[in-house]
């Protein structure tokens, strides 16, 4: 094997770990953004839960 035949087997398995980091990663930002998502829903049910006890809270309040 020559000296490019080795360069070109370098290249080539370079290549190959290079499609595997960019499939992974591509498979990361998608549950990176399926989390996302979810966080998102999360953040309005805590809200919302928020507001509702903080309405109740008051109505407590207003009635002593």
């Amino acid at each position: 094997m020559d000296n490019k035949q080795r360069q070109y087997a370098r290249l080539a398995a370079h290549l190959k770990q290079l499609r595997e980091n960019l499939d992974e990663t591509t498979a990361q930002v998608e549950i990176m953004a399926n989390q996302s998502n979810m966080i998102t829903k999360l953040g309005a049910v805590q809200a919302s839960t928020f507001i509702g006890s903080n309405r109740v809270f008051e109505d407590e309040m207003l009635k002593k």
